[in-house]
């Protein structure tokens, strides 16, 4: 056949090849020598001609005695080698460029549109591990040698060193990564199939010559055959701009989307990874039957304590209603004050611990405060707040000052007859701070076991909520009347002792039950930041507030609420609604960033354990 010596262009030899692949796959009996195109083939196929082992017929066996059976024993052994080393050259280039395509998928996750990023980088690494299987597969299917095998091999193999010659325009509709990777799985698509007709070909080549070496019974001398192999240099990594220009060539402008790369089913493998990654982690917080059974069981026992140990404080004719003796555990508290701060230790403390905001009248203040008085001083003055008094009363005592919320909601600083001025913030200025805080707690422990008391944490601050609500009646009117009943810090804290019952029930039944399905002890604690712990203390504090709420529904008796109950639902209701809202879908990803971390380090894996089977443990690749 004559040799045209015009050079086609990049696209009519890829036009070429491709035919002739075509030609190959259905002409099962196509060899190097009966192709129509063979200077092109041999144009490209000629820097390995020199490393093939010399073919040997298999009709020649029947009369070349020992020296036929010698040839058909070396085609059989070299079968496997010529096989697994035509997939190396064929796919080296792929172990070349895996590092260029793990060093783009985070821009490749953050370009692809109408995806998450988390379902984007998953379904990027089942097309990675497609990749790598299919190495495999090409590796470890081939194992035979023949000159059609060769043939078939050499043409797959040079099909993507004629690709790299054509250069396509950029193509900004779709991401380039995306192109790459669908050109790539377009290409594995077509050399998968002429391997497996490789292979198929190459297992009947063998079967031939096993059934001839059985025929002739001659025995084969024990001299060394001399064949040769095909050696690799080090892989060479290609420009990333080549990569794309070929790729986008390949795509032929089409719009690019993961269904080039990825099948339907394949998809919704991904898809049902997702889904099976969010019931994970759903029932990583799920409360189990368990938890409910807790919950609602310290809800009820804390419930019935408040109704049946602390019910109200003790007052006569309380807004008109029956004489009430007090609970008895809000009794027990009171008398273990009484006993604890005699009348005597008072005095001594009240002597030491003298404080500018201890003013029980209007008497000698520049400017009165509405509703103070001796039995509601201690509630309008914000140093004896249980809490807000070691903000005021430290910074009242510094600056000689009197703090107050009147009974009309207004907030009243003012110096008293106690004060001295302006605090000097010198050398002394931490033994004065100090002190300070020292006077605030022994003024509180000195007002403790008085007639009225301190007042419940924040009910002073409760006087600015002058909006009628009930009856006519504000917030600030009702608790003022509730200090002025009997409701004080002592009956605070008998409520709170239901409180602490219902987070003690809680807590150890989180930790049996953690113990008991295997946790270690470091995991079971029922300490730190677990949601599922919390919405279980949530629903256990939020049953004890519902049936108070009944309690003082039925009793319309407004001293019947035990307010540490409801302080601990809401401080429970808040992380509970920010976990709803925002924080459970921050930690999901998270969680799915982890899973999808750990599929990348075996991809890593599974790359570099393929890369070694090929290229050998020291190889390396080349810029």
């Amino acid at each position: 056949m004559p040799v045209d010596n015009t050079s086609p262009s990049p696209l009519q030899a890829m036009q070429d090849l491709l035919s002739e692949a075509g030609e190959a796959i259905l002409d099962r009996t196509r060899t190097l020598s009966s192709s129509t195109v063979p200077d092109t083939i041999r144009a490209i196929a000629g820097k390995v001609g020199n490393s093939l082992p010399t073919q040997v017929g298999l009709g020649a066996l029947t009369v070349g005695g020992s020296a036929a059976v010698d040839a058909v024993w070396t085609g059989v052994a070299t079968a496997g080698r010529l096989g697994r080393d035509g997939v190396r050259l064929g796919w080296s280039w792929f172990g070349s460029q895996a590092e260029e395509i793990a060093r783009y998928g985070d821009s490749l996750v953050s370009g692809v549109r109408g995806r998450s990023s988390t379902e984007t980088e998953a379904l990027l690494q089942d097309a990675l591990r497609k990749h790598d299987a299919l190495i495999r597969e090409l590796q470890d299917r081939n194992a035979a040698s023949s000159e059609r095998l060769a043939y078939l091999h050499e043409l797959l193999v040079r099909l993507e060193g004629a690709m790299s010659g054509l250069v396509a325009d950029e193509q900004p509709s779709h991401p380039d990564h995306l192109v790459v990777l669908a050109a790539q799985r377009q290409r594995l698509d077509v050399e998968l199939r002429m391997t497996e007709q490789a292979a198929g070909h190459a297992d009947a080549n063998i079967a031939k010559a096993t059934a001839l070496l059985a025929g002739l019974a001659a025995r084969r001398d024990a001299g060394p055959t001399s064949t040769r192999s095909v050696c690799f240099g080090p892989p060479v990594l290609r420009p990333w701009d080549e990569i794309l220009s070929e790729a986008k060539n390949d795509c032929d402008g089409e719009a690019v989307s993961f269904g080039r790369v990825l099948s339907e089913q394949e998809q919704r493998a991904v898809s049902s990874r997702l889904s099976g990654w969010d019931d994970e982690f759903a029932a990583l917080h799920r409360l189990t039957s368990y938890d409910y059974a807790v919950a609602g069981v310290a809800g009820i026992l804390g419930a019935l304590a408040d109704i049946l140990l602390v019910k109200v404080p003790g007052h006569s004719q309380y807004l008109g209603s029956a004489t009430s003796e007090g609970g008895w555990l809000s009794n027990v508290l009171n008398d273990g004050f009484d006993r604890l701060l005699p009348a005597d230790t008072v005095q001594r403390l009240e002597q030491a611990y003298k404080v500018p905001y201890d003013a029980s009248t209007n008497f000698m203040l520049d400017e009165a405060v509405v509703g103070l008085n001796p039995w509601t001083h201690r509630l309008h003055s914000l140093g004896h707040d249980p809490i807000l008094g070691w903000f005021f009363g430290v910074r009242d005592i510094l600056g000689g000052q009197l703090s107050t919320i009147g009974a009309d909601g207004s907030y009243v600083v003012q110096r008293t007859i106690f004060g001295g001025g302006d605090p000097e913030w010198g050398i002394g200025v931490f033994a004065r701070l100090a002190g300070a805080f020292c006077s605030v707690g022994g003024h509180m422990v000195s007002d403790m076991s008085t007639a009225t008391g301190l007042p419940p944490p924040l009910f002073g601050a409760l006087q600015t909520l002058q909006a009628e609500v009930v009856d006519g009646q504000s917030i600030a009117s009702i608790a003022r009347d509730m200090y002025l009943g009997g409701y004080d810090f002592r009956h605070f804290l008998a409520g709170g002792v239901c409180v602490a019952a219902i987070e003690a029930i809680v807590r150890t039944a989180w930790l049996a039950g953690e113990i008991s399905d295997g946790k270690p002890i470091r995991q079971a604690l029922p300490v730190g930041a677990k949601p599922r712990l919390r919405t279980t203390l949530f629903l256990a504090h939020g049953v004890a507030s519902a049936v108070n709420a009944g309690k003082v529904a039925v009793t319309g008796n407004p001293l019947a609420l035990n307010y540490a109950q409801w302080l601990a639902f809401f401080r429970y209701l808040l992380p509970q609604l920010h976990w709803v809202l925002l924080e459970r879908e921050r930690e999901r990803g998270i969680f799915v960033r982890a899973q999808l971390e750990d599929r990348w380090t075996e991809i890593d894996h599974e790359v570099a354990e393929t890369w070694r089977r090929i290229f050998g443990p020291t190889l390396r690749a080349e810029l």
